[in-house]
């Protein structure tokens, strides 16, 4: 409980700096002309299938998006509201439905235990909803896309273990990853 809750104050604060830094806050005056540098989305998703588990899982995932656009970059808080629909053998990670094993192991953490513990496989079928796990993602550019030069960013993302991993919702441990991002458009 008590790291959760550090995951959620950690979530609240980056917020705030997100929300004070840089110059006039939701737009800047830059030549005359507005400059958006402020995101936010919405993107429910509706899930079903047994993920290799031989039972069906139901997820309604409804994650907030708040993303800070950079010059070199951005930033994206995701605060997700979910509900599992299932018998405990997955579990969410990032918005990503995971099958656990038996022992209570997903791919990144996790505990098996008493209640809907990941992994801790129950019979019977039940739904809990609740907060989802933080998500922090950012992108540094490297390259900037120009001709037949593709865009070349740096990505990282954190996710915080805000949701109750006795109920299913999340592994209860921090996770993070580290990549390398390339994409070009190819039509006007």
């Amino acid at each position: 409980m008590e790291q959760r809750l550090k995951g959620i104050l950690a979530g609240m604060g980056f917020l705030v700096i997100l929300m004070t830094s840089g110059p006039g806050g939701a737009a800047d005056q830059n030549n005359n002309q507005t400059e958006r540098n402020w995101q936010v989305g919405f993107s429910p998703s509706y899930l079903k299938g047994d993920y290799g588990t031989g039972s069906t899982t139901t997820i309604t995932y409804l994650p907030v998006s708040v993303r800070r656009l950079f010059d070199n970059g951005d930033l994206t808080f995701i605060m997700p509201y979910l509900c599992v629909t299932g018998n405990g053998a997955v579990t969410i990670l990032g918005g990503v439905p995971n099958r656990v094993s038996q022992s209570g192991n997903s791919g990144s953490g996790g505990s098996g235990g008493k209640g809907k513990k990941p992994g801790n496989v129950e019979p019977v079928s039940s739904t809990d909803c609740g907060i989802g796990d933080l998500i922090l993602r950012g992108r540094y550019y490297l390259v900037d896309e120009r001709e037949w030069v593709p865009t070349i960013a740096v990505t990282g993302r954190i996710k915080m273990p805000t949701a109750d991993a006795n109920r299913g919702l999340g592994t209860g441990e921090f996770d993070e990853g580290a990549g390398l991002e390339v994409y070009k458009k190819l039509l006007g």
